[in-house]
């Protein structure tokens, strides 16, 4: 059963395939990963996005069956709690948090969890996140409830980047990656104009 999930998790048709493999550029670009990086994803999940970068992080996750499945795939796995990083400080030069959960709940929650990425992270390292952008979580709201500021379940990327300046986290601008355009996916996707909208945004602090 958890093979099928993963197998249903993992699937890509080929608009898939290039949407997955526009992340990983950006991914790569934004942490500037080099080859002799040191670098934690948190929320690794299954470790697909892990185990295509030129690097393979350390992958974390709460969830015993993720990890054994990112042991399968040959990456490197420890389990551990966002809010609780099992690492030593100043530990990576790089941390990634592709659409971690822990970042759409509440401001307290999120705070810990950034506390740690900084924790964790050595002088002049780089913290990545990808979450869900401002345009699509209110007009996902929208769609849902007729509220666009009814989704209190995804944070907007800009109370993200407020509260990584609160913990003296510089913001990065970096050049054509702040955004990964999607295609529509559907007839509601074309009918909303989705394809003109971004679906991610790619957060990038420095220590």
């Amino acid at each position: 059963m958890v093979r099928d999930w993963v197998r249903g998790y993992e699937s890509m048709t080929a608009s898939d395939r290039i949407r997955f493999a526009t992340r990983l550029r950006l991914i790569v670009e934004a942490g500037e990963i080099r080859l002799t990086s040191r670098i934690l994803s948190i929320g690794a999940g299954t470790g697909h996005h892990e185990s295509h970068l030129p690097v393979h992080p350390i992958c974390m996750d709460r969830s015993t069956r993720m990890c054994s499945v990112q042991k399968e795939k040959g990456l490197v796995t420890v389990r551990g709690d966002a809010e609780h990083l099992p690492f030593k400080d100043s530990s990576f030069e790089l941390v990634l948090a592709i659409d971690l959960s822990p970042l759409h709940y509440s401001a307290a929650q999120r705070q810990r969890v950034l506390v740690e990425c900084r924790r964790i992270l050595r002088p002049g390292g780089r913290i990545v996140l990808l979450t869900a952008n401002e345009r699509w979580v209110r007009l996902t709201s929208l769609i849902r409830s007729g509220n666009p500021n009814a989704d209190r379940y995804r944070v907007h990327p800009r109370e993200l980047a407020r509260q990584l300046r609160s913990l003296g986290i510089r913001i990065m601008r970096v050049p054509h990656v702040e955004y990964i355009r999607m295609e529509p996916r559907n007839a509601l996707g074309t009918l909303f104009g989705l394809n003109l909208m971004n679906h991610w945004t790619v957060t990038v602090g420095a220590k």
